[in-house]
């Protein structure tokens, strides 16, 4: 299928639609020339340029920008995913650590990589694998110390490399100090409003304030002891924040600063399509059938890809920009409308965000095209590159969903490759780049971790039924 692909492409795009340098440059693992990083408080090491005073190849991403000297790294970038926990021990503990990730920097520029994406290291109770976030301005014993991250992000900018880190807006942990004063303060106090608490309905509030649903299943309302209900899209350890609410808005514009100025290079931004809620709470229309957004949604969900989530975006792009340099978000949006998708990348809101038709796509020649030309289209009109991924911490390796064993190994590598050849940006997930002897999967140096079962099975975070992930692979 992938030869299809390449001649499909090829002909309908006159011969420019693979980013060819790139797919060779992966493949060999050699060093492209980089742009200098920025000064920054607690980030004075300059990235050094690959193959310094080689000339640099230009090549054009999918919105059709030249990428060289003067365009931002991140429109072509390839960007390696980092679970810690299961990345790399350092200490012995049997968790991985910030430390672990540090020692195996030198492999990590080895692969020819651009940027490391470092998956939640906050304190955290762990409810849900540290998106339930506890303090946003700190780092988990379990992983580390803040100057275990001054350091890494160091070292890894004396390599070359850049670090991107997670940011999870939706919602705190229910042990964070905001919920936890809600919870003391009561009905109407200024602690709540952080929060979304709602009156219940029926004639002693005993029912929930509406038929929204978690995305672990069973309702997204918790009851507390006074008798309202506080909102949680996730796990109930996990409340949802006010979006409206001014408090939220500055603190985390305040997050964004602590971490941009110890020298972080970007953020993925958890359920970037979440945030904002129908201040009515209306009913999802169609019973809890409806709580996924559909291709054909517009903006009339109440609690998904709502209009006033890129006022929150162009806010946060405004503080990014206080910082010389070339910082970058990247969203997980789930909308899979791509008027709607293309909208989180306009020129004043979000740089680019995780292609996930693509990782959707079915092992299909024409599937696969479609998405990719309709990708390229709809992003070349806001001028934002295309960001493609196939597997992430949320969901089946694609080995294992392209029907496993050796021919799903087979089909992996041939959409791996031709991942790498599209234009624009690209996340490889840990254990997912190609290895000596031709698989897929971690090297001596790339331990999994205790997170990961020996059956291979890991809770998917997004609502979907578990998958059996090749461990690996």
């Amino acid at each position: 299928m992938l030869s299809a692909l390449i001649r499909a492409h090829d002909t309908a795009h006159g011969g420019l639609g693979l980013d060819r340098s790139r797919f060779n440059r992966l493949i060999s693992t050699h060093w492209r020339s980089g742009s200098a990083a920025r000064p920054r408080p607690w980030a004075q090491t300059p990235l050094l340029p690959r193959e310094a005073g080689k000339p640099l190849h230009v090549t054009s991403d999918s919105a059709g920008a030249n990428v060289g000297v003067d365009q931002p790294w991140w429109r072509s970038a390839v960007i390696y995913q980092i679970y810690p926990r299961s990345f790399a021990d350092a200490n012995g503990d049997g968790i991985g650590d910030l430390e672990g990730v540090r020692t195996r920097l030198d492999y990590l520029a080895e692969l020819g990589i651009d940027a490391i994406w470092l998956s939640p290291f906050y304190p955290s109770p762990q409810a849900d694998a540290g998106y339930d976030v506890s303090d946003y301005r700190d780092v988990d014993p379990i992983f580390g110390t803040i100057d275990d991250v001054r350091t890494l992000i160091g070292q890894a900018h004396e390599k070359g490399l850049r670090v991107i880190i997670d940011i999870v807006p939706n919602h705190t942990s229910d042990q964070h100090g905001w919920f936890e004063a809600a919870l003391t303060a009561g009905p109407n106090s200024r602690e709540r409003d952080r929060y979304i608490f709602r009156d219940g309905h029926g004639p002693d509030g005993s029912q929930p304030p509406n038929n929204w649903v978690s995305n672990f299943g069973g309702p997204a309302w918790t009851r507390v002891a006074d008798g309202q209900w506080y909102l949680h899209l996730f796990a109930p350890q996990q409340p949802d924040l006010d979006w409206t609410n001014i408090e939220v808005v500055a603190e985390f514009k305040d997050i964004l600063r602590f971490w941009l100025d110890l020298g972080v290079d970007g953020f993925r931004i958890d359920v970037a399509h979440g945030l904002v809620k129908d201040p009515d709470l209306t009913d999802l229309p169609d019973g809890p059938s409806g709580h996924l957004l559909k291709p054909t949604t517009g903006n009339e969900h109440p609690h998904w890809d709502r209009d006033e989530v890129h006022d929150v975006y162009r806010g946060w792009r405004s503080v990014v920009d206080e910082y010389a340099g070339d910082q970058v978000f990247v969203a997980e949006a789930w909308v899979p409308n791509p008027d709607r998708f293309a909208q989180y990348l306009r020129s004043d809101e979000l740089h680019t965000a995780f292609n996930f038709n693509f990782l959707d796509a079915a092992w299909d020649a024409p599937t696969v095209r479609k998405v990719i030309d309709q990708t390229l289209g709809e992003l070349r009109d806001v001028g934002a590159p295309a960001t493609w991924v196939l597997s992430n911490h949320d969901v089946t390796r694609h080995p294992t969903r392209f029907g496993g064993g050796e021919l799903g190994l087979r089909r992996a590598r041939g959409a791996t490759l031709l991942m790498l050849a599209l234009p624009g940006g690209a996340y490889v997930y840990q254990g997912g780049r190609a290895r000596p002897g031709g698989g897929l999967g971690p090297s001596r140096r790339e331990p999994t971790g205790p997170d990961l079962q020996p059956d291979g099975r890991r809770a998917d975070r997004k609502g979907r039924l578990p998958g059996t992930v090749a461990v690996g692979g």
